[in-house]
């Protein structure tokens, strides 16, 4: 198994394993991370990649043949300076490396039924009825250090058609 982080038709992952490596170097408490073989890494890394690459990011995906969302044009940081347009930004590496991370500690792709659940409640007379819902449009399973990260680049627009 290999990763292929370099954008095009055939990547997936937005961040290579030399990138993250050099990431987790810098950060604390990444034991994790360190104690994680090549082949554990690498498949960390590929689902974080697929969890983030389905959310409803700002802008527009640059070419239409590569195999994720982005590169993206239209994105500008928090300055308000556009993102090159023909790699993958910062913010959404250290975004991957720290949901790779999260997935080495705990499977965050499973559903968490307590951040995932709304309690429904229905009352008819005597008869009462209480049930919980998953909310979808909430994305629960992205933890909130990562949602930190990328929020500013959600597409706030997106997420509320999916709330209405």
């Amino acid at each position: 198994m290999s990763i292929n982080a370099t954008p095009g038709a055939s990547a997936d992952s937005f961040v290579s394993i030399a990138t993250a490596d050099d990431y987790f170097l810098g950060r604390m408490y990444s034991s994790l991370w360190e104690d994680a073989d090549i082949y554990t890494r690498e498949r960390a890394l590929k689902t974080a990649t697929r969890m983030l690459d389905a959310m409803d990011w700002v802008g527009f995906k640059v070419d239409n043949d590569n195999s994720l969302r982005w590169p993206r044009s239209d994105v500008t940081d928090k300055e308000g300076y556009a993102l090159d347009f023909s790699t993958i930004p910062l913010f959404l590496e250290q975004a991957t490396a720290e949901l790779a991370l999260d997935l080495l500690e705990a499977d965050a792709s499973k559903t968490d039924s307590q951040s995932m659940a709304l309690l429904k409640k229905a009352k008819l007379g005597a008869l009462e009825a209480e049930w919980a819902v998953p909310d979808v449009a909430d994305k629960a399973t992205i933890q909130s250090d990562v949602r930190t990260i990328i929020s500013f680049y959600l597409d706030t627009k997106a997420n509320q058609l999916l709330r209405a």
